[in-house]
């Protein structure tokens, strides 16, 4: 079985030079989780809570890794990595081998819209 840095490494080389370039960080190959398209670019994904634990590991407390990330790693810019934060309450839907599905709500009109979903959260209040 591969890793998924060399999944992503062999859907670079493949890619050519449209899509052939995504910035991997070497000490985050636990956290990375995959690929997404970001405009006309493909960037790599990684789990954010994992690379802080990487970084604490690393640093020696939490919150000199929240700072080392904030100041060395979460940098925007062009092929710059994105860092997937999942919900507080994430463990109680998701099971390890299932799809990552989320059942979000749809309105009347069978549509599903962040502004219908702000409306129905502002009218129960």
């Amino acid at each position: 079985m591969h890793s998924m840095r060399e999944r992503i490494e062999a859907y670079a080389e493949q890619a050519g030079e449209d899509r052939g370039w995504i910035l991997l960080i070497d000490e985050f190959d636990d956290a990375l989780l995959g690929i997404a398209e970001r405009g006309m670019e493909t960037v790599a994904v990684y789990d954010y809570d994992q690379v802080i634990d990487i970084l604490t590991k690393e640093c020696g407390s939490e919150e000199d890794a929240l700072d080392h990330f904030e100041f060395n790693v979460n940098q925007g810019g062009e092929g710059k990595p994105l860092f997937l934060t999942r919900p507080p309450d994430w463990d109680e839907y998701h099971r390890p081998g299932e799809p990552d599905i989320v059942d979000i709500p749809r309105n009347p009109a069978g549509v599903t819209t962040v502004e219908a979903e702000f409306d129905r959260a502002m009218r129960q209040r």
